[in-house]
């Protein structure tokens, strides 16, 4: 090829022309499956050898065929014709949601047992999208947010941020998990009051001003001291096993508490539930497989949480 050819100057529309005419080895045949004159298709081949500087068909009253620049140039042009219809379908599944990645953060007993088997459903539906799922306590899980790092974050509400969109997501009611061999396992139902006894563990952080409040329906003479305030919902439940005390998760902790072979018991008088919140950067358009993960999440917790209120569904 020259190397003084600028490669600005050549078009898609005299590479589609010079591809047709040779792979149909002639100008009549290509002209009519471009929807083109002959004219028409002529001046575009011409032009293509022009501002390559090279003749690349070798045309008679009879027959066209490819000169040796030509036989070379054929491939090269096809292999960019098909990177642009590739490109294009590329775009156009991002554009439906229908390829791409999928970038989600959440807290620990989200990510551990409540994402895993929506995202593992999500993949059947829709092979071509990848979710990435990110664990973090909630301000790494809000920073990633911010910073465009992912593009959804599941979490509990926090202060107002004027960077963040929040959508209410899910409310789920706790249960009282505790070791099988506990008395309140023996019980059908179990009320917030029969803890006073008990030595309670919780992983909510402030649990009297998160929890035991009027605006939870929370009875105003109804205190509940919690013994132990633990980080992670694992070391809650791991006490719990070993006989420590007895703790509260929401309905959605129940294949992590399953795994810790825990009994799992209604918790009311008060209901009290967790509250879970979907964030994204404010004022941000967001991708299309996003979109669709999210309604696909809202479907899934619908028909498989009973008991909660989904939002949107």
């Amino acid at each position: 090829m020259n190397l003084a050819v600028n490669p600005m100057n050549l078009t898609l529309r005299q590479l589609r022309a010079f591809s047709a005419v040779a792979s149909l080895g002639g100008f009549t045949a290509a002209a009519r499956q471009l929807h083109l004159t002959q004219s028409a298709l002529s001046a575009l081949v011409k032009d293509l050898e022009t501002a390559l500087g090279v003749r690349l068909l070798d045309r008679s009253t009879r027959e066209v065929a490819l000169t040796r620049a030509g036989r070379e140039f054929l491939p090269l042009a096809e292999r960019v014709l098909q990177d642009i219809r590739d490109a294009a379908t590329h775009v156009t599944d991002l554009a439906h949601g229908t390829r791409g990645i999928v970038r989600v953060a959440a807290l620990e007993l989200t990510s551990c047992a409540l994402l895993p088997p929506i995202i593992a459903a999500f993949r059947k539906e829709a092979p071509g999208l990848e979710v990435r799922l990110t664990d973090a306590v909630l301000e790494q899980m809000l920073a990633k947010v911010r910073s465009g790092e992912v593009d959804i974050g599941i979490g509990p509400e926090p202060a107002p941020d004027p960077e963040l969109a929040r959508m209410p997501l899910l409310r789920a009611p706790f249960l009282l998990v505790c070791a099988r061999t506990h008395p309140l396992a023996r019980r059908r139902r179990v009320k917030w009051a029969d803890l006073r006894g008990e030595r309670f563990i919780t992983m909510i952080r402030n649990f009297r001003a998160a929890v035991m409040n009027e605006p939870h329906g929370w009875p105003r003479e109804l205190e509940i001291a919690p013994a132990a305030e633990v980080a992670l919902i694992t070391t809650a439940l791991g006490m719990a096993a070993a006989g420590l005390g007895v703790t509260a998760c929401p309905t959605y902790a129940a294949p992590l508490v399953r795994g810790f072979d825990l009994a799992m018991r209604p918790l009311g008088e008060p209901v009290v539930t967790a509250e879970l919140h979907v964030f994204t950067r404010r004022g941000r358009t967001l991708p299309p497989g996003a979109e669709r993960f999210l309604g696909f999440m809202r479907r899934h917790l619908a028909r498989r949480m009973p008991g909660a209120v989904v939002a949107g569904e």
